[in-house]
């Protein structure tokens, strides 16, 4: 299942006064765990960035919150969600 970026944004708006990184990781976050599945191949930090209209800065640090975590697997440009990250 492809990444919803309009879900994303509505997710983003509801998450209240957090730092936008923080907020994108939340949501990525749990899009992983309820509708991406394992091995769904993640937007580039562009493209995502585009689509959400913020900042490229704001999505790389998110994907390195979320592969610092486990829930994202693979080398810039090339991530992938994983349901179950390592603990």
């Amino acid at each position: 299942m492809p990444l919803n970026a309009a879900e994303l944004l509505i997710a983003l708006a509801e998450s209240g006064r957090m730092p936008l990184r923080i907020r994108l990781a939340g949501a990525l976050r749990d899009a992983i765990r309820s509708e991406l599945g394992g091995g769904t191949t993640l937007p580039s930090t562009r493209v995502l960035a585009q689509d959400l209209g913020i900042s490229r800065g704001v999505v790389v640090d998110a994907y390195a919150q979320l592969a610092a975590e486990g829930f994202v697997r693979g080398r810039p440009g090339e991530l992938s969600a994983r349901t179950c990250p390592s603990a």
